[in-house]
Protein backbone atom coordinates (compact mmCIF):
# COMPACT_ATOMS: atom_id res chain seq x y z
CA UNK A 1 0.00 0.00 0.00
CA UNK A 2 2.50 2.41 0.13
CA UNK A 3 2.47 3.42 -3.59
CA UNK A 4 -0.86 4.22 -2.29
CA UNK A 5 -0.99 6.61 0.46
CA UNK A 6 3.02 7.32 0.33
CA UNK A 7 6.02 5.92 2.30
CA UNK A 8 5.80 7.61 5.13
CA UNK A 9 2.15 7.12 5.72
CA UNK A 10 2.93 3.47 5.09
CA UNK A 11 5.70 3.19 7.17
CA UNK A 12 3.52 5.12 10.46
CA UNK A 13 0.79 2.83 9.61
CA UNK A 14 2.85 -0.29 9.78
CA UNK A 15 4.92 0.69 12.53
CA UNK A 16 1.70 2.15 14.77
CA UNK A 17 -1.24 -0.01 13.70
CA UNK A 18 -3.24 2.97 13.92
CA UNK A 19 -7.12 2.97 12.56
CA UNK A 20 -8.39 6.46 10.89
CA UNK A 21 -11.52 7.70 10.38
CA UNK A 22 -13.02 7.69 7.12
CA UNK A 23 -12.12 11.24 6.24
CA UNK A 24 -8.11 10.32 7.01
CA UNK A 25 -8.54 7.43 5.10
CA UNK A 26 -9.71 9.71 2.24
CA UNK A 27 -7.23 11.61 2.40
CA UNK A 28 -4.58 9.49 2.58
CA UNK A 29 -5.39 7.80 -0.43
CA UNK A 30 -7.08 4.84 0.67
CA UNK A 31 -10.71 5.68 0.02
CA UNK A 32 -11.98 8.04 -2.87
CA UNK A 33 -14.29 10.01 -0.47
CA UNK A 34 -16.58 10.23 2.52
CA UNK A 35 -20.28 10.57 2.93
CA UNK A 36 -22.30 10.35 6.13
CA UNK A 37 -23.81 6.97 6.77
CA UNK A 38 -27.40 8.38 5.99
CA UNK A 39 -26.17 8.95 2.05
CA UNK A 40 -24.10 5.92 1.60
CA UNK A 41 -26.79 4.14 -0.22
CA UNK A 42 -27.60 7.01 -2.75
CA UNK A 43 -23.77 8.04 -2.82
CA UNK A 44 -22.67 4.54 -4.29
CA UNK A 45 -26.11 4.23 -6.11
CA UNK A 46 -25.24 7.52 -7.87
CA UNK A 47 -21.32 6.26 -8.38
CA UNK A 48 -22.63 3.25 -9.92
CA UNK A 49 -25.23 4.66 -12.22
CA UNK A 50 -22.40 6.93 -13.81
CA UNK A 51 -20.24 4.45 -14.14
CA UNK A 52 -23.00 2.43 -15.71
CA UNK A 53 -22.88 5.25 -18.67
CA UNK A 54 -19.82 4.26 -19.73
CA UNK A 55 -19.68 1.57 -22.48
CA UNK A 56 -18.49 -2.13 -20.65
CA UNK A 57 -15.47 -2.60 -23.21
CA UNK A 58 -14.30 1.00 -22.72
CA UNK A 59 -14.65 0.45 -18.96
CA UNK A 60 -12.33 -2.73 -19.00
CA UNK A 61 -9.47 -0.94 -21.01
CA UNK A 62 -9.66 1.73 -18.50
CA UNK A 63 -9.68 -0.28 -15.38
CA UNK A 64 -6.65 -2.78 -17.56
CA UNK A 65 -5.31 1.09 -17.97
CA UNK A 66 -4.47 1.68 -14.25
CA UNK A 67 -3.46 -1.82 -13.07
CA UNK A 68 -1.35 -1.68 -15.56
CA UNK A 69 0.32 1.31 -14.43
CA UNK A 70 0.38 0.21 -10.82
CA UNK A 71 2.21 -3.16 -11.97
CA UNK A 72 5.08 -0.70 -13.37
CA UNK A 73 4.88 0.86 -9.78
CA UNK A 74 5.64 -2.21 -8.86
CA UNK A 75 2.66 -3.47 -7.04
CA UNK A 76 2.12 -6.93 -7.88
CA UNK A 77 6.37 -7.50 -6.34
CA UNK A 78 5.28 -6.09 -3.60
CA UNK A 79 2.05 -7.94 -3.18
CA UNK A 80 3.99 -10.70 -3.43
CA UNK A 81 6.70 -10.00 -0.94
CA UNK A 82 4.76 -8.35 1.44
CA UNK A 83 2.35 -11.77 1.81
CA UNK A 84 5.81 -13.75 2.35
CA UNK A 85 6.98 -10.94 5.11
CA UNK A 86 3.36 -11.46 6.57
CA UNK A 87 3.84 -15.26 6.70
CA UNK A 88 7.00 -15.39 8.23
CA UNK A 89 6.22 -12.83 10.78
CA UNK A 90 3.84 -15.38 12.22
CA UNK A 91 6.10 -17.69 13.13
CA UNK A 92 8.02 -14.93 15.31
CA UNK A 93 8.27 -15.82 19.07
CA UNK A 94 6.04 -12.70 19.79
CA UNK A 95 3.26 -14.00 16.88
CA UNK A 96 2.99 -17.52 18.52
CA UNK A 97 2.69 -16.23 22.23
CA UNK A 98 0.25 -13.91 21.26
CA UNK A 99 -1.91 -16.56 19.17
CA UNK A 100 -1.98 -18.33 22.33
CA UNK A 101 -4.84 -16.50 23.57
CA UNK A 102 -7.06 -17.78 21.47
CA UNK A 103 -8.98 -20.65 22.53
CA UNK A 104 -11.64 -20.59 20.24
CA UNK A 105 -14.27 -20.43 23.00
CA UNK A 106 -16.55 -17.78 23.11
CA UNK A 107 -14.94 -14.13 22.62
CA UNK A 108 -11.25 -15.20 23.37
CA UNK A 109 -10.24 -12.72 20.36
CA UNK A 110 -11.74 -9.86 21.49
CA UNK A 111 -10.43 -10.14 24.89
CA UNK A 112 -6.35 -10.96 22.85
CA UNK A 113 -6.96 -7.64 21.06
CA UNK A 114 -8.42 -5.76 23.81
CA UNK A 115 -5.73 -6.95 26.30
CA UNK A 116 -3.00 -5.85 23.45
CA UNK A 117 -4.41 -2.62 22.75
CA UNK A 118 -5.73 -1.03 26.10
CA UNK A 119 -2.06 0.50 26.77
CA UNK A 120 -2.49 2.20 23.29
CA UNK A 121 -5.33 4.16 25.05
CA UNK A 122 -7.22 4.88 21.95
CA UNK A 123 -10.42 3.62 20.35
CA UNK A 124 -9.33 0.22 19.91
CA UNK A 125 -10.17 -1.26 22.85
CA UNK A 126 -13.67 -3.46 22.16
CA UNK A 127 -16.04 -1.86 25.03
CA UNK A 128 -19.32 -1.62 24.16
CA UNK A 129 -20.59 1.89 26.03
CA UNK A 130 -16.85 3.32 25.18
CA UNK A 131 -17.79 2.23 21.62
CA UNK A 132 -21.24 4.34 22.11
CA UNK A 133 -19.27 7.15 23.40
CA UNK A 134 -16.99 7.19 20.94
CA UNK A 135 -19.55 7.01 18.29
CA UNK A 136 -21.23 9.62 19.81
CA UNK A 137 -18.06 11.94 20.12
CA UNK A 138 -17.17 11.31 16.44
CA UNK A 139 -17.63 14.70 14.35
CA UNK A 140 -16.61 13.22 11.28
CA UNK A 141 -18.51 10.69 9.09
CA UNK A 142 -17.44 6.90 9.20
CA UNK A 143 -18.46 5.57 5.72
CA UNK A 144 -16.80 5.72 2.71
CA UNK A 145 -17.04 4.71 -0.62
Amino acid sequence: FPWVCGMRKAMEIMLTGDNMTGTEAAKCGWATRVVPDAELEKATLDLAQRVAKIPSDLLAYNKRSVHRAMEAKGMRTHLRSGTDLQALSFHSSSSRQFMKQFTGRGNSASKAFSKRDAKFGDNRVVDPKKAQEANRKAATPRSNL
